[in-house]
């Protein structure tokens, strides 16, 4: 019951903000530090919580912190260039060291399945014309869909 508990209160916490982190990004292209990094400590207190509590949990741990360290790694390149809001790479670590828990190394898909709903939201939005090209798109929305997308395929 209470390994129950720990595993779903990052699963919680990402859907109690996917809402108001949607509307942020969407109204001012940005995401509040206030509701990306608490999942961080969060979902990564709960996964230490898990796999001390249950020793055969170690490599889910292991897979979940490495996985969240690539993604780092490759948000802060993309940032470095311009391409990537911090916002984003925080938000793109916390969804994919919660992800990683359930799903494993299929939680680094994130960002491409994103960039791929932000691709054909392009695509789409040009030819019906309510893009241009140059238009800014909040790439938020496209990271938590894409969660949501994964954890769902990935669970069941």
């Amino acid at each position: 019951m209470l390994n129950t508990l720990i595993q779903v209160l990052p699963v919680i916490y990402f859907t109690a903000v996917a809402v108001p982190l949607v509307i942020t990004d969407i109204r001012e292209h940005r995401l509040p530090n206030k509701l990306t990094l608490p999942a961080i400590p969060l979902t990564l207190g709960s996964w230490l919580a898990l796999a001390v509590m249950d020793s055969n949990r170690w490599a889910d741990f292991a897979v979940a912190v490495g996985s969240a360290v690539i993604i780092f790694a490759l948000g802060l390149g993309a940032n470095a260039i311009g391409s990537l809001g911090m916002g984003d790479v925080k938000l793109a670590v916390g969804l994919v060291l919660m992800l990683a828990w359930f799903i494993g190394l299929w939680a680094l898909l994130v960002p491409i399945v994103a960039l791929v709903a932000v691709a054909v939201h392009i695509l789409v939005g040009v030819r019906v014309g309510i893009l241009r090209a140059g238009s800014s798109l909040a790439f938020g929305p496209h990271l938590i869909g894409s969660a949501v997308l994964l954890f769902g395929v990935g669970v069941f």
